[in-house]
């Protein structure tokens, strides 16, 4: 009898002991799936060696909201943490203490983050079956502190309660968190890489996998920008070295590229024209080419006249030849340059023409003789046909005799002479 008492009691012991064995290993395997430490950082940027911070990512397709649970461990201050999520497509976008969403009822204060606590990521494009990256960003320092890829489940339950608290998870389903081990390759690009003093440059990120960057734009362990596509002005003259620094949670990246600034120089005149030759009046339109950023252009028409306008248009009113300068100057001084005979204005060809008003009519007769030569004549000879004369361009004259008669003009100018004759134009009757 007392030994099958004893036989019972062992088996009981061994049927206890193999319960708590199944409950330990499952314990263990629920604090292996569901939290993750991340490392606390101090106000002065270094790593506090402990105690840990246990939190949990969860992702739910159906509200299209990260929940964060702080599950164990130290506070966290959110002021001093960005929260940055990639998607396959490359889309991009960051969260901080100012758009987290604290629900009520897990009593968030402020910007400590406690054990119990949650936050709230609301809006979030998510698609199910995709992959997102997760960065956890100390901004004091730009370091990345945590990086993990959260997996949106493709079976999400829609959840009655969305809102999580201290003692409830939300309803979906999260794939284990995996870490990705992906240093950042820098590269960057300008849109000039040399110009005048002051000369501002804009700085284009090309990096992968970067999720900070450090700008050292004179290579002096200076760090002058932490943005992505910065702008920066140099004042000075000199080559400079421009260090862009990738960051990322597993190292960093640098890449080097020099712009070269340099003084602003004496400007150096240069001009063209359209035409440069034609009948007068030709007119002509001056374009200023100089290099140097002149401020003031001083041109000369080679007839006398000027203009100080940068880009002038001018009309030759008489034939020849014309020689053509342009002083352009700057706080740096005055550089002229001349074109000879540039500019060539030819006279159209002269042709002596008239009408005369009446033709016929009693005696006697008044006429009016009006000129209508091209060429530009400078001098006209009428023959009336009865003798008289006149050197007026536009002339009357009185005929006293019945017949017809016979009129001429003779144009002339510096080019030579034309005649035209209309045979009895005028019949006085």
């Amino acid at each position: 009898m007392e030994s099958k008492k004893r036989r019972a009691f062992f088996q009981d012991c061994q049927a206890v002991s193999e319960v708590i064995g199944q409950m330990l290993v499952i314990g263990i395997v629920i604090i292996a799936v569901s939290t993750i430490a991340l490392s606390v950082f101090s106000e002065c940027g270094t790593m506090k060696p402990a105690p840990s911070t246990y939190i949990q990512e969860k992702i739910d397709t159906k509200t299209h909201c990260v929940y964060i649970t702080h599950s164990e461990g130290e506070d966290i201050n959110l002021s001093a943490i960005k929260i940055i999520l990639m998607f396959p497509n490359g889309h991009r976008d960051e969260f901080d203490n100012s758009n987290f969403d604290h629900p009520a009822s897990v009593g968030l204060d402020d910007n400590v983050f406690a054990v119990g606590d949650c936050i709230v990521i609301n809006d979030v494009n998510i698609t199910s079956g995709i992959d997102i990256e997760m960065f956890y960003v100390y901004t004091p320092s730009q370091l990345v502190i945590r990086h993990i890829v959260l997996h949106a489940p493709t079976n999400t339950t829609p959840s009655t309660n969305t809102t999580p608290s201290t003692n409830t998870t939300p309803s979906t389903d999260t794939t284990p968190s995996t870490e990705v081990n992906q240093k950042p390759i820098a590269n960057f690009a300008s849109n000039v890489t040399k110009g005048y003093v002051p000369l501002d440059v804009q700085f284009t990120d090309h990096s992968e996998n970067a999720i900070g960057w450090s700008w050292d734009f004179e290579n002096d362990g200076v760090i002058d920008s932490t943005e992505s596509n910065p702008v920066h002005e140099f004042t000075t003259v000199g080559p400079y070295i421009v260090n862009l620094t990738a960051i990322n949670k597993d190292g960093t990246n640098s890449k080097l590229a020099t712009i070269n600034v340099i003084a602003p120089q004496v400007p150096i005149a240069d001009f063209s024209a359209t035409p440069t030759s034609g009948t007068m009046p030709l007119n002509v339109a001056f374009t200023d080419a100089s290099v140097g950023t002149p401020t003031s252009w001083k041109w000369n028409f080679g007839d006398g006249k000027s203009s100080t306008q940068r880009n002038p248009s001018y009309v030759y009113q008489s034939g020849g030849t014309y020689t053509i300068s342009l002083t352009v100057a700057n706080n740096n001084g005055t550089n002229t340059t001349t074109k000879t005979n540039y500019i060539t204005v030819t006279n159209p060809p002269l042709v002596a023409n008239f009408f005369a008003t009446p033709t016929s009519g009693n005696n006697p007769l008044n006429v009016s003789f009006t000129d209508i030569s091209t060429g530009t004549p400078i001098s006209w000879t009428w023959n009336f046909g009865d003798g008289g004369t006149s050197t007026a361009q536009n002339p009357s004259h009185k005929y006293t005799g019945k017949k017809n008669y016979t009129v001429s003009l003779t144009v002339a100018n510096n080019n030579g002479t034309n005649t035209t004759t209309k045979t009895n134009y005028i019949i006085v009757s």
